[in-house]
C-alpha cells in the first residue's frame, strides 16, 4: 500500500468522525431539550439573512430569565431546523414572531444559558451523519486500495 494512499484515506476518515461526533452530540443535546422546562421570553431580533449560497437563514435573538437572572438566546434548534428551510418559511416565522412578540424558550436545567425555542424538531442530524458516512466510506475505499 502506498504511503500517499494511507494519507489520503485517513485524512478523509478523520474529517468522517469528528463529523459524526459532532452529530451525535446534537442529536443527544435535541432529544434531551424536549424534556427541557420552558420560561417566557421576548423577541429582539428577528430577520432573514442570505447565506451559503444564498440560501436564507433565520438569525434570531431573544430574552429570556431563569430564577431571576436575565440571559439572551440565539438558538432556533439543534442541528439544521429543516422546518425553515427556505426564504417562505424564515418569512412566516419572522412575520409571527416580530420584534417584541413572546416566544416560549426552553433552557438546559443544569446550564440556564444553552437554551432555544424549537426543542426537539430538527432533522438535521441525518444529513451530518450521512455526510460522515461518506467520508468514513471514501476513507476506507482509499486505504483498502
Amino acid at each position: 500500500m502506498e504511503a500517499l494512499s494511507v494519507v489520503r484515506g485517513v485524512a478523509a476518515i478523520g474529517p468522517g468522525v469528528a463529523l459524526f461526533g459532532y452529530a451525535l452530540r446534537n442529536l443527544a443535546k435535541d432529544w434531551a431539550s424536549r424534556a427541557w422546562p420552558s420560561v417566557e421570553g421576548r423577541i429582539d431580533v428577528v430577520r432573514g439573512v442570505h447565506g451559503y449560497r444564498g440560501i436564507r437563514s433565520l438569525q434570531l435573538t431573544y430574552e429570556y430569565s431563569v430564577h431571576g437572572r436575565r440571559y439572551v438566546g440565539t438558538r432556533y434548534s439543534f442541528g439544521w431546523p429543516v422546518g425553515l428551510a427556505g426564504g417562505t418559511n424564515v418569512d412566516r416565522f419572522i412575520k409571527q414572531h416580530p420584534r417584541g412578540s413572546t416566544v416560549k424558550v426552553y433552557h438546559n436545567p443544569n446550564e440556564p444559558a444553552e437554551a432555544l425555542i424549537m426543542p426537539g424538531r430538527s432533522l438535521g442530524h441525518l444529513f451530518g451523519f450521512a455526510i460522515s458516512l461518506a467520508f468514513v466510506a471514501v476513507g476506507l475505499l482509499t486505504l483498502r486500495g
